[in-house]
């Protein structure tokens, strides 16, 4: 009978302590905030970002943690001179269990190559004396060559900047794209079916009409095959992008156009640009879909926060599950006492998503969730 009762004690504190995992906070760093997150070839998981240690706080440093899959924290690398502003807004896995990290030193667009234990292996930064930021990357695994999307001010106005980089980090092609409204690029996404590049963002329009989101197509060369604008009196921003089995583009993002305020909002276009469908989440006011998932099945999940947009302290993580055809199956709106911001997700398996985010604390979180 005590062996049974013994037994019986240790698989429940087995059960609490799996189910305490299940929401992890890193205090590895500070001012913390995490940009992307990719598979390793372990069936691990790289979360990259920026934040700074507690001796350093007028700069902040790219940051990298590495989990195992189940993800548990295996270890959590700073990346910087500790007296610079160095962010990491991108991560890519190349064929070979390296990884590309990315993002600004400042003003130059900025990359980092690492192995599985965060060691470097190679370091550059690219720009002049204006200002440039890499925003996001695709790489494209039959040439091994990486697309970096981002935004200059070199012509004075905010212009979109594409860096094509071979393996080593050479430069091989540059593209910068003019345009007398300022632009933003944010994420990007590569089509293998035609090697395309498919940049979202946002383009100010005029001051009555404010930001529009902003889609462009461009060849694998950098030129441009189309572009669209969505958007109304207001403010629209397009944050990422995904492709379906069909070949579609849908692009999730936040939208004024919604009839309770500020919602998130995703919108569907085919592969020549034309719309599809649109669908506004105005049964969530004030919130944003920051990051869209595509998962094994084909159906989509939008990670962002609902919250008031004046402060942090009552945010709350906002997950939107969608079918196919991206109209809503279900949600989960998760609070903590801390408030929660959800930035990037990933699919564990068909069952369960890692979610990461920020605390209104400063640190960096991940957020298990049974889909």
């Amino acid at each position: 009978m005590k062996i049974i009762f013994y037994f019986l004690i240790i698989s429940l504190l087995t059960s609490c302590n799996k189910q305490n995992n299940f929401f992890e906070v890193y205090k590895d760093f500070y001012s913390a905030f995490p940009s992307d997150v990719i598979k390793t070839k372990d069936g691990g998981f790289i979360i990259a970002g920026w934040g700074r240690s507690s001796n350093y706080h007028n700069s902040s440093n790219g940051i990298a943690i590495k989990l195992n899959s189940e993800g548990e924290r295996e270890w959590a690398r700073e990346y910087g001179n500790n007296n610079s502003y160095e962010k990491f807004k991108f991560a890519v896995s190349l064929d070979n269990d390296e990884y590309y990290l990315g993002g600004n030193k400042d003003n130059n667009i900025w990359i980092t190559k690492i192995d599985s234990k965060g060691e470097v292996l190679l370091e550059k930064t690219f720009g002049g004396s204006f200002f440039e930021s890499g925003e996001d990357a695709c790489y494209d695994s039959n040439d091994k060559s990486l697309f970096i999307v981002g935004t200059t001010n070199k012509s004075g106005n905010g212009d979109i900047i594409i860096l094509k980089i071979d393996n080593t980090g050479k430069v091989l092609t540059k593209k910068i794209y003019t345009d007398d409204r300022y632009e933003n690029v944010f994420s990007c996404m590569f089509d293998k079916k035609d090697s395309s590049l498919i940049l979202t963002g946002s383009k100010f329009t005029s001051d009555r009409n404010g930001l529009d989101a902003f889609i462009m197509k461009v060849n694998n060369y950098g030129s441009p095959i189309w572009e669209k604008s969505f958007g109304g009196e207001g403010g629209e921003v397009f944050w990422d992008s995904e492709i379906d089995n069909e070949g579609n583009y849908l692009f999730s993002g936040t939208s004024t156009l919604s009839e309770s305020g500020t919602s998130a909002i995703i919108i569907k276009f085919d592969k020549l640009g034309r719309l599809i469908n649109t669908n506004i989440f105005n049964d969530f006011p004030h919130s944003s879909g920051k990051n869209l998932i595509k998962k094994s099945n084909n159906t989509f999940t939008i990670i962002g926060r609902s919250g008031n947009f004046s402060g942090h302290k009552n945010n709350k993580l906002l997950i939107l599950n969608l079918n196919k055809n991206i109209n809503l199956d279900s949600h989960k709106i998760v609070s903590k006492t801390l408030g929660i911001e959800g930035k990037i997700g990933i699919e564990l398996n068909e069952v369960k998503l890692l979610v990461s985010g920020t605390t209104n604390r400063g640190n960096i979180f991940t957020l298990t969730i049974i889909n």
